[in-house]
């Protein structure tokens, strides 16, 4: 049985259920290395092991999915894309607008407790995990090249995800005793250019091997970070009303080039997802459990009508395609996955970037150079993936509101929307007259409390209420 403690996260992060689960499996028959009947009872050195780089970077894959839905549902439930539905004040307090409140149960809870997995241990398993397959490649021992591009893949998408949700965050190694220092909310954008490093070197490596799984979904992942990283410029310091990325931005060049190369890799896929799953094996995610088991939250009505029995389950889509005024099909599609008669239910999975993503991006980039043209081909390519009316310059629908719409459907519950609800100054129906992010727009999330009452580089005093 394994033992939580509440005081640090990552001083558990090696011995978590997950990591434990692979390594064990990983180290099966290695002689009498382990010794045990415990997998449990692993030593720390044992997943320096060679052997263990396999069962290391599944253990870093099933972390990173765990803490990435973690931080994904309490960042969703600040947008219109979810709504507080249930009794917990600490989703409410989300729901209505309030962000900066350290000591919330959800903002907290998931940085630190939430089991099998959590956004805090996830980043420092795949750092670690990095560090130890980086001195195998070196030396020459390590026995899966891929298995060092893959955790370069998982860390990627941990401090994305990070960058994306949080206003400030500290790189503690708490099992070394060793508190990292805030980086500071006018840094954080250097945690995208640190996932962006990381891809490039997983890139290097899936494209010797030839890989082409691999190769797709890091190039894609390239191409959102470097994009996101665009948008976090737009937003910060907190501003509202900032519109485009700026079309002479290094990142949106960058992304640009990634889009077309991971679409270019996408050909035989046109409707590409690179996906978390899950199932009982893995245990049920944070968005299954609390959307689709316990109904704290539920899909908010800007996109779905609640059933009309069953007040926190779903019906039928209200957000309608601006051109044909039909319900979003790819809404539909998101929204089914949450459902337990036709879809995934407690087991639903998580989209961390696909080819819909990669239109957006290039027809955003054209849109903010001005090049309808270019505008024109990209978002008729993604319409065209559900079956849509193209899109032309005589529309009575704008570029911007397409685009806009465009982005809101294919990247529902995908952790992007709060950034928009920024910069186009579009407001949830939820939040509150005068609440923290109508008045200080481009606000996310703060340290939790967790860290900030055990870090004596940030202390007491920075926890907000």
């Amino acid at each position: 049985m394994i033992t939580w403690r509440r005081y640090s996260v990552r001083e558990r992060s090696l011995w978590s259920a997950p990591l434990l689960g692979f390594l064990a499996a990983g180290l099966t028959g290695c002689g009498d290395l382990l010794k045990v009947d415990n997998p449990n009872n692993l030593r720390g050195e044992d997943i320096e092991l060679p052997v263990a780089g396999t069962a290391m970077a599944n253990g870093v894959q099933a972390l990173v999915a765990h803490g990435v839905n973690g931080a994904s549902i309490i960042y969703h439930t600040v947008t219109d894309e979810l709504e507080w539905s249930g009794s917990r004040d600490g989703f409410r307090e989300l729901d209505q607008g309030k962000i900066s409140n350290a000591y919330n149960e959800f903002t907290d809870g998931f940085y630190r407790d939430y089991a099998p997995g959590n956004i805090a241990e996830a980043r420092w398993m795949a750092d670690e995990a990095i560090r130890i397959l980086e001195q195998q490649d070196a030396n020459g021992t390590i026995r899966n090249r891929l298995d060092l591009a893959r955790v370069y893949f998982y860390a990627a998408i941990a401090y994305v995800t990070i960058a994306n949700v949080y206003d400030d965050w500290a790189f503690s190694d708490a099992p070394k005793r060793e508190w990292g220092a805030p980086v500071g909310p006018q840094n954080m954008g250097t945690l995208y250019d640190k996932a962006i490093t990381y891809l490039t070197k997983g890139m290097a490596i899936a494209d010797a091997v030839g890989d082409l799984a691999h190769r797709r979904a890091i190039r894609a992942m390239r191409a959102r970070a470097n994009f996101d990283r665009a948008i976090w410029e737009r937003v910060n310091p907190p501003r509202g009303g900032a519109g485009l990325v700026d079309p002479n931005s290094k990142y949106v060049t960058d992304a640009v080039a990634d889009a077309q190369a991971a679409l270019a890799l996408m050909s035989g896929a046109p409707d590409y997802e690179y996906r978390f799953t899950f199932s009982v094996a893995t245990g049920s995610p944070a968005q299954g459990a609390w959307i689709a088991s316990r109904q704290e939250n539920r899909l908010g009505r800007t996109y779905v009508a609640p059933h009309p029995t069953s007040p926190t389950w779903l019906n039928q889509v209200v957000i309608m395609d601006p051109i044909d005024n039909k319900p979003s099909p790819i809404v539909d599609r998101i929204q089914r996955r949450f459902r337990r008669d036709v879809g995934e239910g407690v087991y639903v999975g998580y989209t961390v970037v696909s080819a819909r993503e990669m239109h957006l991006i290039l027809a955003e980039a054209a849109l903010a150079r001005n090049d309808i043209v270019g505008f024109q081909t990209a978002i008729n390519n993604l319409r065209a993936l559900d079956g849509l009316t193209p899109w032309n310059p005589a529309s009575s629908v704008s570029a911007r509101d397409l685009l806009i719409h465009s982005r809101q459907t294919n990247l529902f519950m995908q952790t992007r929307r709060l950034s928009d609800h920024y910069r186009f100054n579009i407001p949830s129906r939820e939040w509150l007259p005068g609440a923290q992010v109508l008045v200080n727009p481009g606000m996310f999330f703060p340290i939790p409390a967790t860290e900030c009452l055990s870090n004596p580089n940030i202390g007491r005093e920075r926890c907000s209420t």
